[in-house]
């Protein structure tokens, strides 16, 4: 259609450089002969001169051809008309003249169709003088295309591009990750007039590759295409979950954005934690690396560590960052009572023992008979980091009962202790070698063994029980040197 389009404008050149010229005569009664022809139009493409005929090769176009004396000088007001004739059917070519000057042919489309035809069209006038002219029209045969190639396959879940090697008749896909790839619907398309089999639009199985055969409009050419279709490896690379599982175990708190893992770890007096167990889950696909500790003796996350995820496309990866923290104390307890002299530590004279029941919250300080307890200093042991009220190392006036306030780390857990000093009378002490632990204060005035203990005191450490008349166990402890007690 692209070639006709040209043809037309230099038909139409033609047309307009034409003038209207009148057939004369000496003779006014016997007009001069007039031979008819085309406007000059050799050298363009598919109309062409020869042996005094114009040959026109179209393929479904609308051509205009200016008509000429010989001379060259335009036809008007003749009384010309045009017929097309030729073996076979000719109805696809129709012929007209225009203003007396232009022939107009219609050439309808010739397709499918191996052979070419042709039809003859003649100008011709009623008038004697006029000699017709005559040209050829021809119909180039449209054979069938012999192209058998696929120009494009694609699926709905592919992840990018199929890769088509037209010399290896090979196409790769990839489909998204989670397809199932044995219910893949293709859209296939082929080289104009061509079929595929199986057709575009099958759903097939590519959990294999699949076979695809293009045959061309001939019916003779075909190609046959391997199809594989892989399923994309997975860009992700996240640590779903993690956790310790060393007692008592710990679920890490992911943050995503920043890639961090805490762990909140329960209180402990033990903490940080040593050789600790740890699990974690990962994206699909993805692996993870060994956990860096920055002690490699020292798993107890107290300093950061960091563990990389790797993508199962090998390529991404993510580095999180662990740390943990210790929870405030939960514990509000006063776990020992002593009485020390704030200068040299020894113990207060006169002041045997704290007894502390911890279910009942009391504490029991027992006293020589007589001593003053309006300004006794304890120095309290409490649960780690916890408040107590009124402090350690504070005097108090134990003629009565002093209360004491335990408030945990946490604020959750407030604890009240009640102390009272009572006097110690008619006990049993007895001394026995141990190896060195925790101590008890003070010594009974009353011991048969006091003595013996204070010139063995070098170097040496004692284990004291003290009970009461009965045999009750007031208090089992071991002491320090028991040089200097009161």
């Amino acid at each position: 259609m692209k070639k006709f389009r040209n043809i037309r404008r230099i038909f139409a050149m033609g047309i307009f450089a034409a003038a209207a010229l009148a057939a004369c005569s000496d003779d006014p009664d016997t007009p001069d002969p007039v031979t008819l022809g085309f406007a000059p139009l050799s050298g363009v493409e598919n109309v062409v001169f020869s042996q005094n005929k114009l040959t026109v090769t179209a393929s479904g176009a609308t051509v205009s051809i200016g008509l000429t004396d010989e001379d060259g000088g335009a036809i008007s007001n003749l009384n010309l008309a045009a017929k097309v004739s030729g073996t076979g059917e000719t109805s696809w070519c129709k012929a007209s003249v225009e203003a007396g000057k232009v022939l107009r042919l219609a050439i309808d489309p010739y397709t499918d169709k191996e052979t070419e035809r042709t039809a003859d069209v003649e100008v011709f006038s009623d008038a004697t003088y006029v000699t017709p002219v005559s040209l050829t029209v021809v119909q180039k045969a449209q054979p069938k295309l012999t192209a058998s190639s696929i120009t494009a396959f694609s699926f709905e879940e592919q992840s990018g591009p199929a890769t088509i090697d037209q010399e290896a008749l090979t196409i790769a896909v990839t489909v998204t990750r989670g397809t199932d790839v044995t219910r893949l619907v293709p859209t296939i398309e082929v080289s104009e007039g061509a079929t595929v089999s199986p057709a575009s639009g099958a759903e097939q199985d590519f959990s294999q590759p699949v076979k695809y055969t293009v045959t061309a409009e001939d019916g003779k050419s075909r190609s046959e295409y391997t199809v594989t279709v892989s399923v994309a490896k997975s860009s992700e690379a996240r640590l779903l979950s993690f956790r310790v599982t060393t007692e008592p175990v710990v679920e890490g708190i992911i943050d995503e954005e920043n890639h961090t893992v805490l762990l909140k770890v329960p209180y402990s007096d033990q903490w940080p934690w040593y050789y600790t167990y740890q699990e974690y889950e990962i994206s699909e696909g993805a692996t993870a690396g060994e956990i860096q500790f920055v002690d490699s003796w020292d798993s107890s996350f107290k300093d950061p560590a960091t563990i990389t995820i790797t993508a199962e496309d090998g390529v991404t990866q993510v580095t999180y960052t662990i740390t943990a923290e210790m929870l405030p104390n939960p514990n509000a307890e006063i776990t020992r009572m002593l009485f020390l002299d704030p200068e040299t530590s020894a113990p207060t004279p006169g002041v045997y023992s704290a007894l502390l029941d911890a279910e009942a919250k009391t504490i029991t300080i027992y006293v020589r008979p007589g001593l003053d307890r309006s300004s006794l200093t304890p120095t309290i042991d409490c649960s780690a980091n916890a408040e107590l009220t009124p402090a350690s190392g504070t005097a108090q006036n134990f003629s009565s009962p002093v209360k004491y306030t335990v408030t945990s780390e946490d604020g959750q857990t407030t604890v009240e202790y009640t102390a009272t000093a009572v006097e110690l009378t008619d006990v049993q002490v007895e001394t026995v070698d141990v190896e060195a632990g925790s101590f008890i204060l003070g010594d009974h005035p009353k011991s048969p063994q006091r003595e013996q203990a204070r010139s063995d005191a070098d170097e040496r450490f004692r284990h004291r029980q003290i009970r009461n008349d009965a045999g009750r166990l007031l208090q089992s402890d071991g002491i320090q040197r028991i040089d200097g007690h009161g």
